[in-house]
């Protein structure tokens, strides 16, 4: 019988599942007229949710590698439903527009009376159809996430995240197994990936409420095995 070990490829970053709130504070940058900007990624398209992957950032890079096909698996775990109410100060709906407005970047405006860097806040609009794809998926890793650590007894190596597959947004639950320059192992799972396909949900079937409106879609769940390698 094939194994059913799998190198989930699907996923931006190097491999390593996207983390962090869709709302999330934007990061330092700067801006194209030379001024210093901070700025956030569109909500349409960030991902996020914990446990996650971490890499050490004094590392150059890092290869990914694996003995099986790149392949995804949809795994079989009974699906599971979410529903929750987001609220942010700082997200907006546009009944006229029908779309959210949210921060994109700080833009500096000059320093106060103790040289600290002043800024204003720019802000963006998206569909809200479009950020509602992503913030479904986000909640739905959330409760993802929460029922692996319980099914599974909370293994490090398991990254959840998101990210866009067969033109959707969808859950990726995944096992690392991360190797020095030399080849050793330096993290494994403790967990056999086996378990992961059984006890992680196949889909979930997500609401979300938002000033009024409210979004549903029955989020999708993949999961694989990763092995990556210090370059």
């Amino acid at each position: 019988m094939p194994s059913r070990r799998r190198f989930l490829g699907s996923l931006a970053l190097g491999g390593v599942a996207l983390a962090g709130c869709v709302n999330r504070a934007p990061t330092d940058a700067e801006s194209a007229d030379g001024n210093a900007a901070t700025t956030a990624t569109d909500p349409a398209t960030t991902a996020g949710s914990s446990p996650t992957a971490t890499v050490d950032p004094t590392t150059d890079a890092l290869a990914a590698a694996s003995e099986d096909d790149s392949g995804p698996l949809r795994p079989d775990g009974d699906p599971i439903s979410v529903e929750r109410t987001i609220t942010d100060p700082e997200l907006d709906y546009l009944p006229e527009e029908d779309a959210v407005r949210y921060p994109a970047y700080y833009r500096r405006t000059g320093r106060g009376p103790e040289g600290q860097p002043t800024r204003t806040t720019i802000y963006e609009t998206t569909p809200f159809a479009d950020w509602a794809a992503t913030e479904t998926a986000s909640v739905a890793a959330d409760e993802v996430s929460a029922v692996a650590d319980e099914r599974l007894a909370g293994d490090p190596t398991l990254s959840v995240g998101i990210t866009n597959r067969e033109g959707e947004m969808a859950v990726t639950a995944e096992l690392t197994t991360t190797l020095n320059r030399d080849g050793t192992v330096v993290s494994e799972p403790s967990t056999d990936f086996e378990r992961v396909v059984a006890a992680v949900p196949r889909s979930v079937d997500t609401t979300i409420h938002f000033e009024g409106e409210t979004a549903t879609r029955t989020v999708p769940v993949w999961v694989g095995e990763m092995t990556i390698q210090y370059d």
